[in-house]
């Protein structure tokens, strides 16, 4: 009887560090703002509702099973570096945080003639930006409900880019590239402003 309670004890603690329900609202916010930054774009620790101001369709489809991000069809920020300035728990299933981001550029959505959304980059000038983010425990576990617009580092856009050109082939030219795929066209002209905006960094 004692093995078989060590044991109902040893799966429910493999089952709590699996799903992340020990993880605290600390934990989920540093982890969360951490690797947005790094660039991964599958956050399933968010959750987004259906009666909050949630403006893009796709963010519609992921209600339930959080969202994965496409740096290029969907808005953001290109940020240097942020700072988590307060934590706080409002009870024991809410919970909020509060960051600075220093923004260098930012990732903002056009409509083409064909209706179609492609994003371009822009350059901010000393950008200082305050963001709250809010928690919800649910089901044992802590989740960032309804984030904003995600804050990635200069890096990690560049890498996600490099990314998408590596795996087609493009010609060295954004004129041309239209011809073979609106998209290449596009994609490849924020690509031309990220570049302009890393040798402005790089200036500095």
């Amino acid at each position: 009887m004692k093995i078989i309670y060590l044991l109902a004890i040893m799966i429910m603690m493999f089952v709590a560090n699996v799903y992340g329900a020990t993880d605290s609202a600390d934990d989920v916010i540093h982890k969360y703002i951490n690797e947005q930054f790094s660039g991964k774009t599958d956050w399933l620790v968010t959750k987004y509702s259906k009666f909050d101001n949630v403006t893009d369709v796709n963010l519609m489809e992921n209600i339930d099973d959080g969202v994965e991000y496409d740096f290029r069809y969907q808005p953001f920020f290109i940020s240097k570096s942020y700072i988590v300035k307060s934590i706080n728990i409002v009870n024991k299933y809410s919970a909020d945080a509060i960051v600075t981001y220093y923004n260098i550029g930012k990732g903002i959505v056009t409509i083409t003639e064909t209706n179609h959304k492609f994003t371009d980059i822009v350059k901010l000038d000393n950008n200082y930006e305050t963001v709250m983010f809010k928690l919800e425990k649910r089901g044992g576990k802590w989740f960032v409900i309804n984030p904003p617009a995600p804050h990635v580092s200069l890096e990690a856009v560049k890498s996600s880019y490099e990314e998408y050109f590596a795996s087609r082939k493009l010609i060295d030219n954004p004129e041309l590239n239209i011809k073979v795929n609106t998209a290449h066209y596009f994609v490849y002209r924020a690509y031309k402003h990220l570049l302009e905006l890393i040798r402005d960094v790089q200036s500095q």
